[in-house]
């Protein structure tokens, strides 16, 4: 699964764009009946993009089984996604790609997940009254109904670190260092409950 959302991910770059702005962070929560989303900016300067993806994200495979000319092929025919370099080594591939293609990939795969946090919101399953999170999406901060987190809503969010993981390894975050925290709070914004990755592997 983890090695078809990555070739999703890069067959984005075939449809980006130039762009310079930059989404700090979003809020997506109830308004009556209706979903709102709330979102600040900022512009920057855009550079090429390293990004570092671990062998366990193709499936375990190992550098000798890696089939460089295959690869690229892929990418260039199949997706039309053309790499400025990549670099195979013992336990990973480093590609860089055009900063504005990366960016552009980057808010349509949060535009993705915006999609998906709406739809948690719809179905009500959860408790959920909104989920914000940060520019890198290193930190969730999801306010729920009353004063406790719900069983569905402890086991569900094992998806926020997910997102947040494969988001921050595609921003070029070394593995080492990707980190994400979720913070379920009340209408008061008292912390019910913390949960932090740092603990876990992906």
């Amino acid at each position: 699964m983890l090695k078809k959302i990555t070739i999703i991910f890069l067959s984005l770059l075939l449809v980006a764009c130039s762009t310079k702005t930059t989404t700090t962070s979003t809020t997506i929560s109830k308004d009556k009946d209706e979903i709102v989303t709330e979102k600040t900016e900022k512009t920057e300067v855009i550079k090429d993009k390293t990004i570092v993806i671990p062998f366990a994200f193709f499936e375990s495979l190992s550098p000798a089984e890696f089939d460089r000319d295959d690869f690229v092929n892929n990418l260039s025919e199949d997706m039309g996604v053309a790499l400025k370099s990549y670099e195979v080594t013992d336990d990973s591939v480093t590609l860089i790609i055009d900063g504005k293609e990366h960016a552009e990939a980057m808010k349509t795969l949060k535009e993705g997940y915006d999609e998906s946090f709406k739809d948690l919101l719809e179905e009500n399953d959860y408790g959920f009254v909104s989920i914000n999170y940060d520019e890198k999406i290193t930190k969730f901060i999801i306010e729920v109904e009353g004063n406790e987190v719900s069983y569905a809503a402890n086991f569900i969010s094992i998806l926020f670190y997910y997102y947040g993981a494969i988001y921050q390894m595609y921003d070029g975050i070394p593995q080492d260092e990707i980190k994400v925290q979720i913070d379920f709070v009340n209408s008061s914004g008292d912390i019910l409950k913390q949960w932090d990755s740092s603990t876990l592997k992906y």
